[in-house]
């Protein structure tokens, strides 16, 4: 049976998973050396990269990092390079008065903008390589020396992974703390949502699926934000100890060669980010180039994100569209496999034969292990979530379980007393949320969203890496 690596987890219309998937072929643009993955499958949420070729990726980098000791640097500053230039294309499209465009010139502007995309999509096969397969084992096999005891080697490289700055999701939540510190003071807090709404309106957009970030939405959670002074003393102080600890660790270790490998991880894992992030705003500002075709060919906007690239040209140019039935079966769920240089879009039966395939069994256990991302304790109450649809499940205290979580999941995250991931690793987003405010925090569980139930008692001992079914539904 073939073998395969999830990379991420994800859940998206259709278009934005047409390029995820074949996105391996920029292997040469992004490594800045010819190397190429000719393998990639999405099914079930899960992008996933052929197991041998994903063990030679990792031989190859680390073959170009000793050949150039400013290899990995280098690759770090033009993705940076790609995600900003990437990001201002797409402002710039999104302000186009579209209008007056003629049908070859959006059907162009389209093409130009997906194309843009893909190299971002490329850069994101690069990046669980490097900062995870790559700089943090290499951060670890230092410390393993240092330490026989392997929690403490966990502990300090986990303590040694924070993002070298803030990634906008966390600059996001700082400033809802300000906002609440405003309100607090008696401040003009109604402007200053104003001004979020416009620095994060995509927050709840992702892979073409969502909606622009709302005002109500951000009253709301700045109004359950209590002691917001005392919340925002404990978040500097919290980044100032991480900072402190970084430091004591590196010095304690000693040699300026781990100094760089650290500095190096943690450019790494704050781009990983930073990438997720350029990838959700480009979406957001792609989509108005897309309301543009759904006005024109009279297909609804939901319907369109489900087309593939071809399908939409042919739509402006040529007036075709493809059956609605085959549209209806991709909405309801679709896989993709990308091999040998071909694609092909599996629905209905062929999708059905795919994931069963593909299906894990597993069986029942009282309890789940998985990585710990940040220390503590606490008991509560299960809400799973598979998709962003479910978010609003999510109750004060709860135990927020997820297959990954990503920048729409913020409100929701915000109650939860734990977060539970089954994908992930130290550069995740929920990884770093919990990090940034504390929170117990245990990822790469592989099955807690398969095992775990909405409703039912557990503890997330996150000293130990393990969560406990308290009782059952």
């Amino acid at each position: 049976m073939d073998e395969w690596v999830t990379i991420v987890k994800r859940e998206g219309a259709l278009l934005a998973f047409e390029g995820y998937v074949p996105a391996v072929k920029w292997g040469r643009t992004v490594f800045l050396a010819p190397f190429e993955y000719t393998r990639c499958l999405y099914l079930d949420g899960e992008v996933m990269l052929d197991s041998g070729e994903y063990a030679a990726c990792e031989a190859f980098v680390r073959k170009q990092a000793a050949k150039d000791p400013r290899y990995l640097k280098k690759v770090f500053e033009k993705c940076v390079e790609a995600c900003a230039e990437t990001v201002s294309f797409m402002e710039k499209a999104a302000a186009k008065d579209l209008g007056k465009l003629g049908d070859r010139g959006l059907a162009a502007l389209f093409a130009k903008g997906m194309g843009r995309l893909d190299l971002l999509y490329g850069y994101f096969r690069f990046h669980p390589t490097v900062d995870t397969d790559v700089l943090f084992q290499d951060v670890r096999a230092v410390l393993a020396k240092k330490h026989r005891d392997a929690g403490k080697v966990e502990e300090l490289a986990g303590a040694l992974s924070l993002p070298s700055k803030d990634p906008r999701i966390s600059m996001e939540q700082k400033d809802m703390v300000r906002i609440a510190c405003v309100r607090a003071r008696g401040g003009d807090w109604g402007g200053a949502v104003k001004k979020h709404v416009k620095d994060y309106e995509w927050l709840s957009f992702t892979h073409f699926i969502g909606r622009p970030l709302a005002e109500e939405e951000v009253m709301e959670r700045v109004m359950a934000v209590s002691d917001p002074e005392r919340k925002w003393a404990e978040i500097t102080a919290s980044r100032r100890e991480s900072e402190r600890k970084i430091a004591e660790t590196i010095q304690a270790v000693g040699g300026p060669g781990f100094a760089s490998l650290v500095g190096l991880m943690r450019k790494f894992i704050f781009n990983r980010n930073n990438l997720k992030e350029s990838i959700s705003i480009c979406q957001f500002h792609l989509r108005r180039v897309l309301y543009e075709i759904s006005r024109r060919a009279g297909v609804p906007y939901l319907d369109l994100v489900y087309f593939t690239r071809g399908e939409i040209a042919e739509l402006l140019l040529k007036g075709t569209a493809p059956e609605n039935r085959a549209v209806k079966e991709r909405r309801k769920g679709f896989a993709i496999l990308y091999e040998k240089g071909g694609l092909k879009i599996f629905t209905g039966q062929e999708l059905e034969k795919l994931k069963a395939k593909y299906a894990k069994h597993i069986a029942e256990v009282k309890e789940i292990r998985g990585a710990i991302a940040c220390k503590g304790r606490v008991s509560g109450t299960v809400a799973v979530v598979t998709s962003a649809s479910q978010l609003a499940k999510v109750k004060k205290g709860d135990v927020l379980v997820a297959s990954m979580t990503t920048a729409d999941y913020v409100a929701a995250m915000e109650k939860a007393a734990a977060f539970v991931t089954d994908e992930g690793g130290v550069s995740c987003h929920a990884a770093i949320v919990a990090r940034e405010f504390n929170v117990p925090c245990i990822i790469g569980t592989k099955i807690a969203t398969k095992v775990l139930r909405d409703g039912e008692t557990v503890e997330v001992d996150a000293d130990n890496g393990v969560v406990r079914r308290l009782n059952r539904r």
